[in-house]
């Protein structure tokens, strides 16, 4: 099946609680969600890159998100932080 993650690990890793994660692997397209070797929902490759784009944040430590977007995100932090 390749890299794939658990709703319970992606929780861990983005920071998220596992609820609000399973609802957000839910929202995603199909494409990108499977069933492991245990019939346990993963996010694949594809959804997980798709997850990092939305959570502004590196998943795979040897892929990591473009530089631009992470600085990008903190100075939009920084901005609306004090308004």
């Amino acid at each position: 099946m390749g890299i794939e993650k658990t709703v319970s690990e992606l929780a861990e890793i983005l920071g998220v609680s596992r609820q609000a994660m399973n609802n957000r692997v839910k929202s995603l397209p199909e494409e990108f969600v499977e069933k492991n070797d245990k019939g346990v929902t993963v996010v694949n490759r594809a959804g997980l890159i798709k997850l990092e784009e939305i959570y502004k944040t590196t998943i795979f430590e040897d892929e990591p998100i473009k530089t631009y977007q992470i600085l990008l995100n903190l100075l939009k932090k920084a901005i609306f932080s004090s308004i």
